[in-house]
């Protein structure tokens, strides 16, 4: 039964990538906002309920991005595209997925992807109540230890995009916004000592947590591309 169905998908396929005219191709920097929102599941901290991992609002975001694929199909202006990134939020981020190209009008590009979206295994700087509150941390005579760690798994990834496409013949110029996002699931742990001298003596807190959670991150940023394609208007 699979490879009847791999084998329906690769005849309705085919046509379609021997019938392309040509190649797609555009690289180039994105640049804008990103928001990422923790999500908190089956979670033990002996600090109330305050979580390690917060996030900061509206952080800068910057990728570099890659496209390749075929097109247009016939007369009709719709490239097929793999796309791979790299770039950081408030980690270093990466992802790589397939998505489409549209042209309504020979100077107006629209798109939209889904992919593979990982996380590197770090936590974000911007840390909560668990990890030291930054009064605190100014106290004189206050001293603070911190073990953890921060294991992100693969997930998901979206972004939907419209450009002006700029440029002679096959050489093109993309300037445009896109908004994407993406989920991501991790678990993490960590072991907080804080040592305080009052009057003479010592007095140490100490704090620990483990627990799952969900990164849910989105983005709009501004792009600029250099696209070779071949255009059949």
């Amino acid at each position: 039964m699979k490879k009847l169905v791999f084998l329906c998908i690769l005849v309705f396929i085919a046509p379609m990538f021997i019938r392309a005219q040509g190649f797609y191709f555009d690289t180039g920097i994105n640049l804008g906002l990103n928001r990422s929102t923790y999500v908190y599941e089956q979670v033990y901290d002996s600090d109330s309920d305050k979580f390690p991992f917060e996030g900061a609002p509206f952080p800068l975001a910057g990728h570099f991005e890659l496209n390749a694929g075929y097109g247009p199909f016939g007369n009709i202006p719709v490239y097929v595209v793999a796309y791979g990134e790299i770039g950081s939020d408030s980690n270093i981020t990466g992802g790589t997925g397939a998505g489409v190209l549209f042209y309504p009008w020979r100077l107006l590009q629209l798109g939209a992807s889904v992919g593979v979206h990982w996380v590197d295994n770090h936590p974000p700087p911007s840390l909560g109540n668990a990890f030291g509150d930054a009064f605190n941390q100014a106290l004189v005579g206050i001293q603070t230890d911190r073990d953890y760690e921060f294991v992100s798994y693969h997930g998901f990834a979206w972004d939907i995009s419209v450009a002006l496409d700029f440029g002679k013949k096959n050489h093109g110029f993309l300037l445009g916004l896109k908004y994407s996002g993406a989920v991501n699931n991790f678990s993490y742990s960590y072991t907080i000592t804080k040592t305080q001298w009052l009057w003479g003596s010592e007095h140490t807190e100490t704090f620990t947590g483990k627990g799952n959670g969900t990164k849910l991150t989105t983005e709009f940023t501004l792009f600029v591309k250099y696209a070779y394609r071949k255009k059949p208007f």
